[in-house]
């Protein structure tokens, strides 16, 4: 039983596992939006070829996939710290700033990549940059994790 007067730190306790299952949620969603811009970029042609054989489009994609695994990392990192019950109030802040950040990124990346087709009710690229754009909001805005990282900084 807790002690009297302990709610607060109980509620905060629990922002931290939210904030590392809303980075998980964004790592799904940013994995499943390079899969789509991956199969795209193999399917669609343009003159006379696949539109990932182009520089542009393939380097697009390489960017995603690098992000992806940072993200990866920081989330089992972060959440093995929680797992072994280390305080880790500014790291789950940090990952669940830069995870649904990035995840918004690596959305709008595979929108491009898609083109039209990204907008299109059919495609699900649009559902994830819509869900890229949500997870950003739950547990606290991203300046509010901001606001925590700076606090726990000592600023």
């Amino acid at each position: 039983m807790e002690a009297v007067g302990r709610g607060w730190n109980q509620v905060m306790g629990t922002f931290e596992l939210e904030r590392i299952i809303i980075a998980a949620q964004s790592l799904g969603t940013a994995r499943a939006a390079l899969d789509e811009a991956i199969t795209h970029a193999k399917e669609r042609h343009q003159f006379g070829q696949p539109i990932g054989r182009f520089q542009a489009v393939a380097h697009m994609v390489a960017d995603m996939a690098t992000d992806l695994e940072a993200c990866r990392a920081f989330i089992y990192s972060v959440a093995d710290r929680h797992r072994r019950g280390e305080p880790c109030a500014k790291e789950a802040a940090m990952v669940k700033l830069f995870v649904t950040e990035k995840a918004k990124e690596i959305c709008l990346q595979g929108m491009q990549i898609l083109g039209g087709y990204g907008y299109m009710l059919e495609y699900p690229m649009q559902r994830h940059l819509r869900d890229s754009l949500l997870n950003p909001v739950g547990a606290g805005t991203s300046q509010i994790q901001r606001n925590i990282i700076a606090k726990q900084l000592g600023l």
